[in-house]
């Protein structure tokens, strides 16, 4: 799932991934699988979102088109290509290449993540977080339990509560914000 995708990741970029901090909820689900469900998606329906996409929808096929020419057009400089090359060096390095292939895979994260947040994701954001704030407030508006803790990604708040707030009756008690992920001490 993207839960053990994100850890590992993490664990080659020498982060921590938020849902190893939540250990009690875990043992809590374990004991208790009724009080507990994932209201997420699975890697299949983000691909199958982004296939329907491709065939529905005339802009998101253009942004994915444009996207792939200018990656292509990138002087043949694989950046997937790059970033499993320094993954294996860092995997096959001492300590000091551990520490130095860390910090080259947080700051390119670091990059990854702005160039997101600036619309360069090719419309990925219809995927991404579009898709998955619909998925997730329909899982929440059609669960009975009164009360519903949620961990998620703080870019999904403000379009699942958009989607939250057209319904009557619904309501946010709290929102309390955590860091997803840390830097080594």
């Amino acid at each position: 799932d993207l839960g053990d995708s994100y850890r590992e990741l993490g664990k080659t970029c020498g982060l921590t991934y938020q849902i190893d901090w939540f250990g009690p909820v875990v043992a809590d689900a374990r004991a208790h699988t009724e009080r507990h469900v994932t209201m997420d998606v699975d890697t299949r329906a983000m691909k199958q979102e982004y296939d329907r996409l491709l065939q529905s929808d005339p802009a998101f096929a253009e942004a994915v088109r444009k996207q792939d020419a200018e990656q292509t057009a990138d002087d043949g400089d694989d950046g997937s290509d790059f970033v499993t090359r320094v993954i294996a060096w860092q995997k096959a390095g001492d300590e000091r290449q551990h520490l130095l292939a860390g910090t080259l895979c947080r700051g390119i994260m670091t990059f990854v993540m702005r160039k997101s947040n600036e619309g360069g994701g090719a419309g990925m954001d219809q995927v991404v977080l579009d898709f998955r704030n619909r998925h997730l407030a329909t899982q929440l508006l059609t669960d009975p339990r009164p009360k519903i803790y949620v961990t998620y990604g703080a870019a999904h708040l403000p379009g699942v509560m958009a989607l939250m707030q057209r319904e009557p009756g619904w309501k946010v008690e709290s929102v309390k914000w955590m860091r997803t992920i840390a830097a080594p001490e």
